[in-house]
């Protein structure tokens, strides 16, 4: 408790007491990356690659079959891949499953609207029929050849009801193009029969005109040919007094 002694260390204790403080921030920081680190990697799905060499010589484009194979026989891929054909490598929820193939089947509808395990045992009994596939608690297990087989299905549907539509579409719009031309057709017409009622009536009017003026001139050269009879007549008498 001097005085002395404590000045004498002063500067070692305030060392020692960084020290003892940055080593402790360095050990918070890198627990803290651990855990960044440990819960990005549980957040992953990690896929491991199996690289193979395809010849001895390192050389491009050039493939040596026993070579592969022995070393797919020995890495165990062989193996995987007869294990996996013999189980239900295809693995589907039962939501998943009846909203990709609800429409292989007529009368079933979206997942939140049916029962999913059902649709999908209604949908696997009606598609593939006695084929291998099971039925578990939340999944639809299938072997490669169904679900090859499924999606073969889907596809010819897909087109079949793509093809229906393109038909409607097209039936429409060529309809819509019908009833447009015969729009223009109809007005057309009527224009064009306007056009010759109109010319018809415009000879017919003037051949009135004609027929008109061929009777009044009728009517007016008989009415002269009256009154000059009567004024040749007039004159004749008019002479003969006069001679008298």
């Amino acid at each position: 408790k001097s005085k002395f002694i404590n000045l004498l260390f002063s500067t070692d204790i305030s060392m020692g007491t960084d020290t003892r403080k940055k080593s402790a921030t360095l050990a918070s920081q890198f627990k803290r990356s651990l855990e960044q680190l440990m819960s990005t990697l549980s957040a992953c799905q990690p896929f491991f690659v199996r690289c193979i060499k395809p010849n001895e010589f390192k050389r491009p484009m050039m493939f040596d079959r026993e070579l592969c194979c022995k070393q797919l026989r020995y890495s165990g891929m062989m193996e995987t891949i007869r294990i996996r054909r013999a189980g239900y490598p295809i693995r589907h929820h039962f939501a998943e499953f009846v909203d990709r193939y609800r429409l292989l089947v007529a009368g079933i509808g979206p997942s939140h609207k049916e029962d999913c395990k059902a649709a999908s045992a209604k949908i696997c009994s009606e598609v593939l029929k006695d084929a291998d596939f099971q039925l578990g608690k939340t999944k639809v297990f299938l072997k490669d050849a169904q679900d090859a087989f499924l999606e073969q299905q889907r596809e010819i549907t897909l087109t079949r009801k793509i093809m229906i539509i393109q038909k409607m579409v097209r039936s429409w719009h060529f309809r819509r193009r019908f009833l447009k031309m015969r729009k223009c057709i109809v007005i057309a017409q009527s224009t064009i029969r306007a056009l010759q009622d109109r010319k018809r009536f415009l000879v017919m009017r003037q051949g009135y005109m004609r027929l008109q003026a061929m009777i009044r001139s009728r009517i007016l050269s008989a009415r002269f040919n009256v009154i000059r009879g009567w004024a040749v007549n007039l004159q004749r008498i008019c002479r003969g007094y006069l001679v008298r």
